[in-house]
């Protein structure tokens, strides 16, 4: 297998950033913060989403946040590799997560794009390991030069003793086992005396005797529990008495109840009848409303579709009207005489003016006018009010000197002729007295209407003045408003207005309609549009385009269905609906749907079933308390009745205070007995289920020791063979053998002379033999199929020149038969060495 190219369109700092590769050995030199690392981890996600840190916090570690682009665009590239004899290309746009992440794997050849499974992994499908054993292996980086960064020999020993022991360098088979004993010993210590095993074998002990305390318990309070039994049947006895007592009050409440009941029922019956009638309305308006629907709408859909017909309908008449418009222009366009343009200017200005002082008129002279013919109107009336009163007629004082005159004949004849005559001069005097005093009283009314007739003269003919002067200002003013249009003050201004407003009105119509416009504005710009007269013909044709467009759309979209008719009966289905939701709210505002109201009449027939139960129940009670008071309480009389419930409230009352003793002696047991038995079986569940544990943790520690044994028996002796190959040919032949014995300590063995503890070794060597073993795991792990390309990180920096030489050698060997990207900030001066400084510059 081989990576042929990569392109980083945007992944940590670079962007639009494009390397090839070769087969064998492919050394990439480059200072530090150069990108090395940055790019090993652009392939390394490439190929694997989720990384070894991906959920980590650490932004050091997780490679997705730490490679974020500086620039705040999304992270994505590509990767062209081939295996298998075929070439392909991955194609990512990293997300915030792996599910988010967009994965594309292509056939570079056929440029097919190859199906990936449900969170299926690129590397896993073509390396068979997964993203920690990618790292484990074939991906080696950071840890070249170990005491620089922090990591002691004892640390690097660890490691190699992990790798050879687990296969995995950060798990320590010591360690597991230990953990595995520390269980063990949180469950069941070595002594047998500490440990949850032997506090649950404690605590179940417990639960025992406490059972075993309730059972006492109960016994003992069962003889209180019969005397008490006792007891309760003879003060049951004595309420039973008492209720007798109570038997013929109960026969009346009763019998008022059962009216109540048939009332009740009646008024159920009535509301599960309207109720029913509500029920099928509802039905019947939800049919219509789920058969109402068309090509595009429903019912709960309507409103949009009507505002979208609307909004269709409403283009289609606007492309309609400037396809009309454009229609009359497309010849030869309106040809615009200036001097209409300035005539329509000065008839639109005197027009203007004309409506203000028609508005003057009808503001100002026009009531002014109204109110001097009202004040002459109202003065003329005053004038023939005091013509009307006239003078008094005199008929009565002529009246009154006639009775006068007889009286002082009768007073005559009374002394000449008889003295009886004297009464007829005082009937006469009478007479005239009465006559003269209706006369002074209708003079002295004729001269107070007089009067007042006078000064409502004086008033009216003031009132007139003042509304002629007012007149006479507004004529002035009309006047030095309207200069040039009235010839004097005293013309007739409606008129001339009216007149002169209607052939302005004229005029400026005619120039108009000769042009085909309704404004001064659209004349005006009419004139300015002459010189664009020749492109009409192309604007209608645009126009015409896109009316038909316009109706294909209105029509796709109503089909064989009348918008307006639509409306029409939405509107009628949504106000019947209204109403109906209307009676459902009147019922009860809770109410959403005619659907509740089953549950309604289902109460309803509950209610009608329970009261016709009551009411059987009710009228068996009337008939055995009727049946029962003839041969009880009836037989006494009032006194009698009132002395037995004496008697039998006393017998209550000792009863009471015998039951009141045995209530203290009377107690419950301070564990409930249900709770015990719950309490010892979880205890017991509990047990079992940590002996479970304990026995698997000893199983566990057993196979644990024997898996390891088995990997040192199979595996580690492949693995220290071919470790110590290559640590032979990293050291130059100076050491033969590297191995992890039995007490997982490492040894080197030189060419002459025995074996070493790694404590005596340099941190160069302890270097070169954590190398060496990882290269070998690298080379068992693909032994058995295609060699996978080794990505190498600085894991040469802690050698000197000799050192470095050898394992520079040692590689180039290895990269015969596979691929290998070196990266380096080594400038180790070969020809065909990648410098990515060159690249970024």
């Amino acid at each position: 297998m081989k990576i042929d190219s990569i392109y980083i369109e945007s992944f940590g700092k670079f962007k639009n950033y494009k390397l090839d590769f070769k087969d064998g050995m492919n050394i990439i030199y480059g200072d530090n913060e150069a990108g090395k690392s940055t790019i090993m981890a652009f392939i390394e996600m490439m190929f694997y989403g989720r990384t070894a840190q991906e959920k980590s916090t650490d932004v050091g570690k997780s490679l997705r946040k730490k490679y974020a682009p500086w620039d705040g665009s999304a992270m994505c590239g590509e990767l062209e590799f081939s295996y298998g004899g075929r070439s392909y290309r991955i194609r990512k746009v990293f997300k915030k997560t792996i599910k988010t992440d967009i994965v594309r794997l292509y056939d570079a050849q056929t440029g097919e794009e190859l199906e990936l499974g449900r969170d299926e992994e690129i590397g896993h499908r073509f390396f068979g390991i997964d993203v920690g054993s990618f790292e484990k292996s074939v991906y080696i980086s950071g840890f070249g030069g170990f005491a620089s960064s922090g990591q002691t020999n004892e640390d690097i020993a660890v490691r190699l003793s992990n790798l050879v022991t687990t296969m995995d360098e950060e798990v320590s088979q010591s360690t597991v086992l230990a953990r595995l004993s520390r269980a063990k010993e949180l469950l069941l210590s070595k002594s047998g005396s500490r440990g949850r095993l032997v506090q649950l074998t404690q605590e179940l002990e417990d639960v025992q005797t406490e059972l075993i305390k309730n059972e006492e318990l109960v016994r003992q309070q069962s003889q209180y529990i019969d005397r008490r039994t006792r007891l309760e049947a003879e003060l049951g006895e004595c309420i039973r008495r008492k209720n007798s007592l109570k038997r013929e009050e109960q026969i009346l409440k009763l019998t008022e109840t059962q009216k109540q009941y048939g009332k009740q029922r009646t008024e159920c019956e009535n509301e599960r009848e309207k109720i029913t009638g509500l029920i099928a309305e509802g039905r019947a308006l939800e049919q219509e409303k789920d058969s109402f629907a068309g090509k595009n709408y429903n019912y709960n859909t309507v409103p949009e579709y009507m505002q979208h017909a609307d909004e269709l309908r409403h283009n289609l008449s606007a492309k309609q009207s400037q396809a009309d418009e454009l229609g009359k222009r497309k010849q030869s366009g309106v040809m615009v005489d200036r001097d209409d343009v300035m005539l329509a200017r000065t008839q639109e200005a005197m027009r203007e003016k004309l409506c203000y002082l028609s508005e003057r008129i009808s503001d100002g002279y026009r009531p002014a006018l109204a109110a001097k013919q009202t004040a002459q109107r109202e003065e003329a009336d005053a004038l023939r009010m005091i013509d009307s009163i006239g003078d008094v007629k005199k008929t009565r004082l002529t009246a009154s000197a006639v009775a006068l005159l007889v009286t002082i004949i009768f007073v005559v004849m009374t002394f000449t002729v008889s003295v009886f005559c004297l009464a007829g001069a005082f009937v006469s005097a009478g007479v005239g007295f009465m006559i003269f005093s209706a006369y002074k009283k209708q003079y002295d009314t004729h001269a107070r209407s007089m009067e007042e007739a006078k000064a409502l003269i004086k008033r009216r003919s003031q009132e007139k003045a003042d509304a002629s002067n007012n007149l006479e200002r507004e004529k002035g003013r009309l006047f030095d408003k309207g200069e040039g249009i009235y010839p004097d003050t005293e013309c007739d201004f409606e008129t001339i207005t009216r007149e002169k407003l209607l052939k302005c009105r004229n005029t400026i119509d005619d120039i108009y309609q000769k042009y085909g416009v309704s404004s001064l504005s659209e004349l005006e710009l009419l004139a300015q549009e002459n010189e664009e007269a020749a492109v009409n013909k192309s604007l209608y044709d645009a126009a015409v385009a896109e009316l038909s467009e316009a109706q294909s759309e209105y029509r796709a979209f109503v089909g064989d269905d009348d918008p307006e008719r639509v409306r029409v009966i939405y509107n009628g289905l949504r106000e019947k609906i209204a109403v109906f939701d209307g009676k459902l709210k009147a019922r009860n505002g809770q109410i959403q749907s005619y659907r509740e109201l089953d549950k309604i009449v289902k109460d309803i027939d509950e209610q009608l079933k329970e009261n016709t139960e009551k009411a059987e129940e009710l009228e068996a009670e009337l008939r055995k308390l009727a049946d029962e008071a003839d041969s009880d309480i009836r037989r006494l009389d009032e006194q009698s009745v009132r002395n037995a419930v004496d008697d039998n409230e006393a017998v209550m009352e000792d009863i009471r205070g015998q039951l009141g003793e045995l209530a203290l002696l009377l107690r419950s047991p301070e564990h409930d007995e249900n709770e015990l038995k719950r309490l010892s079986a979880e205890l017991t569940d509990e047990y079992s289920q940590k002996k479970e544990l304990y026995d698997a943790l000893e199983l566990a520690e057993e196979n644990m020791q024997a898996a390891v044994d088995d990997i040192s028996r199979s595996f580690g002796p492949l693995l220290n063979e071919k470790t110590a190959e290559i640590f032979s040919n990293l050291t130059g032949g100076r050491y033969e053998k590297v191995m992890v014995d039995k007490e997982y300590a490492i040894q080197a063995k030189p060419k002459a002379g025995g074996y070493h503890e790694w404590k005596y070794l340099s941190s160069g060597t302890t270097d070169q033999a954590y190398l060496s073993l990882r290269l070998a795991m690298t080379e068992l792990i693909t032994d058995n199929g295609e060699r996978l390309p080794l990505m190498l990180d600085d894991v040469l920096l802690q050698y000197d020149d000799e050192r470095a030489e050898n394992a520079l050698e040692y590689l180039k060997n290895y990269a015969q038969n596979a691929q290998i990207l070196f990266f380096t900030c080594r400038n180790m001066q070969d020809e065909d060495i990648i410098n990515l400084r060159n690249i970024i510059e």
